[in-house]
């Protein structure tokens, strides 16, 4: 008996891993992907295949003449590369689906893409004369240059292949041409979803009915089988209100099929946006998936250090300095010494070695040698770009690779091309929404969808159907779907649930809450706090004060704990920094000379202060500019108050005073002084408290009695007053002397008493703007 020698052929590799993994003992027919099994059959004699940095020299060279600008590509070589890809996919296609470029004039009713064609034909035919002058077999050009290896052919009985959506002319008629050297079947799924492929079968003389699943002969051109393809049933989509809630959805899924029998190499989880992984990634604690796309090369240590490094030399901001904590200044100088200079593929290699040491992940370090191999090819190219340019070029190959998730976990998380022919139990979709489902291509990016339908090439419609016809097959083979997307002021369910029928309903339970452990919280002491305290035996300042009249409880974290408030680093000045540097300037102003005359002199001065202090800070900047003019009623107001007789006395003078028994201190911005005779002055830039009303028992701000006691001990006290900077405005206190008193008895009743209960205020406005507000349990007034 002649054993008989089977050729399968699956559209991806996967699908063979699969047949393989549930293959009886026996001798196996031969196995191959759709893309092995064309370019072994179909071949070009005498010429070679160029690789893709080789077609790129090789296109930017043909695109060297003067109507290549209307296209608004620029021909710089940086900016060429990030757009060659577009002109290449253009090409091929046209290629596959045996197109030429010149009958997209003929269908160009209207001329609207008529002097962009005209340029892509002249492209082609500069690219087509150095494929030939090099020798080199070019996919673009492939359709003319194949032969089939019949020898290649001959070392089977049979040839099945296993169509999933859609095959191209060219990749047709090369099946055609290798059924004439041995009998090839294809088995095929006709769906309302691949009407487009089902026509060309029709017009190879196959009777195509949907909702059937097909053996045709290409040998003998008949149906060799037909039978009714299978339909999911029951599908339904639950609806989140965000995507991390997708990550619980997926595990408690998981659960749910495991609970049902289903061995976890049988569930798949299928993101149609990959950039869910490192999300999911996160949460798998358990190890559990295995990841089908890797891990992005741009999330390992290596390519953040090197980003770390070019976002530091670009903009030394803040976050980029966390970013280049722990790289050394070596590295750091050789990149900003080679930024400017002009590109030499040396340099490129030193730095790499700089950078790749024996600390170094193998897998990084391999990727990182590949690409710099591949990468020479360009060298020559690339000397008239500086070393900057040309190593963010690097780094963007770098960010298209990715390493193996070699962890092992059972369940497979992959896209959804990775799906095509393949079967699984259990499936769970999630990002079922507009943007991801369907996903968008970039080939439409000469023509408009008219204009490709008269050429017969795939519309924006056709590649959108294909992506449900994936979908349809994938739920269809599976035994159980589950399907997740998310609805929110950003977010909308995809098209497609309405299209392929499939009801939406509310997520039953909040899966986020899931995937974190339940807060451990330590006691916080938020109902009785007692303590001693001698306000006699320490110093006591307005602020100090104000807080103890605010909040006792505040009062008792700020100083007594000594908690200071956490303030995190910061590119740009806030308003009180602004304030400061005002107070500062206003202080050295005076401190040149006591008076002006002029309200131009005072400004003049304030500038030429700020012109010997300039920072780096723009916002800081920005608002020195805005208070230069803003200050214009300050300087008039300053230079009357001058005619009347008065002079800065003391600028940031400190001082101290005895009252009640309590030590009073303070800094006070300024004390002008007349006849003798003092008046207190504090800068304010923003609010201040109102000086038109008595005392009240709840006031808890004395900040100008607390001036008045301590200016008290260099003189008499004419009055106090907040200087409003905005409307240059001296607000004086009107009730002095009553708040004085005021602040007696309260300074005599802290001094009498040493023991307290530090309790909280009953006011919760006032915890609105205290940073203690969590420790208190008061986090809902937060903002309030």
């Amino acid at each position: 008996m002649t054993l008989q020698r089977e050729c399968i052929v699956y559209p991806t590799s996967r699908c063979i891993r699969n047949a393989l993994d549930s293959a009886q003992e026996g001798m196996l027919p031969h196995y191959m992907s759709m893309g092995e099994f064309l370019n072994r059959c179909a071949y070009a004699e005498g010429l070679i295949t160029p690789d893709d940095d080789l077609r790129l020299l090789a296109l930017y060279e043909a695109s060297d003449f003067k109507a290549f600008s209307a296209l608004n590509i620029e021909r710089n070589f940086f900016s060429f590369i990030q757009n060659a890809q577009y002109i290449f996919r253009f090409f091929e296609e046209l290629s596959s689906e045996q197109v030429k470029v010149e009958t997209l004039q003929e269908v160009d009713v209207y001329g609207e893409y008529e002097e962009h064609i005209a340029i892509l034909i002249h492209l082609r035919s500069r690219y087509r004369a150095i494929c030939e002058r090099n020798g080199w077999n070019d996919p673009i050009f492939a359709s003319e240059t194949r032969r089939i290896d019949t020898g290649f052919l001959n070392h089977f009985d049979s040839v099945r292949i296993e169509v999933e959506g859609y095959l191209s002319r060219r990749e047709i008629e090369i099946l055609r041409e290798c059924s004439r050297s041995v009998p090839l079947t294809i088995t095929y799924n006709a769906t309302a979803y691949n009407r487009k492929m089902s026509s060309r079968l029709e017009e190879m003389g196959f009777a195509i009915a949907e909702g059937n699943c097909y053996e045709l002969s290409f040998s003998l051109g008949d149906v060799i089988r037909e039978s009714p393809s299978v339909h999911a049933t029951d599908l339904v989509c639950d609806v989140f209100q965000n995507r991390l809630a997708q990550v619980g959805f997926i595990k408690a899924t998981i659960e749910a099929f495991a609970h049902e029998g289903m061995a976890p190499e049988r569930i798949a989880v299928v993101l149609p946006d990959e950039s869910f992984a490192p999300l999911l990634r996160a949460f798998d604690d358990e190890g559990n998936f295995n990841f089908a796309m890797g891990e992005g090369f741009d999330n390992t240590a290596l390519y953040r250090e090197i980003e770390g490094i070019m976002l530091y030399l670009d903009e030394a901001n803040v976050l980029n300095r966390a970013r280049i904590r722990n790289v050394s200044s070596a590295k750091i100088d050789w990149v900003r010494e080679h930024y400017p200079k002009p590109f030499r593929l040396s340099q490129l290699e030193a730095f790499l070695q700089l950078i790749v040491t024996e600390e170094t992940e193998e897998a990084s370090a391999e990727i990182v040698r590949d690409e710099l191999q591949q990468f020479s090819h360009l060298a020559e190219a690339l000397e008239t770009l500086d070393f900057k340019s040309v190593l963010r070029m690097f780094m963007n190959r770098l960010r298209n690779r990715s390493i193996d998730d070699v962890r092992g976990g059972k369940i497979t998380v992959m896209g959804l091309l990775e799906t095509r022919g393949v079967a699984y139990d259990g499936v769970i979709v999630v990002d079922f929404n507009e943007g991801y489902v369907p996903h968008k291509s970039d080939k439409d990016l000469f023509l408009n969808t008219q204009t490709r339908k008269y050429a017969g090439l795939p519309t924006a419609n056709d590649r959108e159907s294909l992506q449900k016809h994936y979908y349809a097959m994938l739920f269809s083979r599976a035994r159980k779907v589950a399907i997740g997307c998310v609805q929110n002021t950003e977010t909308v369910p995809s098209r497609f649930l309405l299209q392929m029928k499939i009801p939406m309903r509310s997520a039953q339970y909040r899966y986020e809450e899931a995937l974190f452990r339940p807060k451990t919280e330590r006691p916080r002491n938020t109902e009785h706090c007692t303590g001693e305290y001698d306000f006699t035996a320490h110093p006591l300042s307005a602020s100090s004060l104000k807080s103890f009249l605010t909040c006792r409880r505040q009062f008792y974290y700020r100083y007594l704990l000594h908690l200071s408030p956490h303030e995190l680093p910061r590119d740009l000045s806030e308003e009180r920094d602004i304030g400061n540097v005002l107070h500062a300037s206003l202080e050295s102003v005076y401190g040149r000379q006591d008076h002006y005359e002029t309200p131009a002199q005072i400004k003049k001065a304030l500038e030429a202060q700020w012109e010997d202090s300039r920072g780096d800070d723009p916002l800081q900047r920005h608002m020195k500019r805005l208070w230069l003019e803003k200050l214009d009623d300050f300087y008039r107001h300053e230079a009357e108050r001058f005619q009347e007789g008065w002079r800065v006395a003391h600028r940031e003078k400190e001082l101290t005073a005895l009252v009640e028994g309590i030590t009073l201190v303070g800094r006070v911005d300024r004390i002008d002084v007349k006849e003798g005779k003092f008046e207190v002055i504090d800068y304010k830039s923003g609010k201040y408290p109102d000086v038109d009303k008595e005392p009240k028992e709840e006031d808890t701000d004395y900040q100008l009695s607390v001036y008045a006691f301590l200016v008290s001990s260099l003189g008499e006290v004419a009055g106090c007053g907040y200087y409003d900077l905005n409307r240059g405005e001296l607000k004086r206190e009107q009730f002095l002397e009553a708040k004085n008193e005021k602040l007696r008895e309260i300074l005599k009743t802290m001094a009498s008493q040493k023991g307290w209960e530090w309790e909280m205020c009953d006011d919760l406005s006032r915890c609105r703007n205290c940073p203690y507000v969590y420790l208190c349990h008061r986090e809902a007034m937060r903002g309030v």
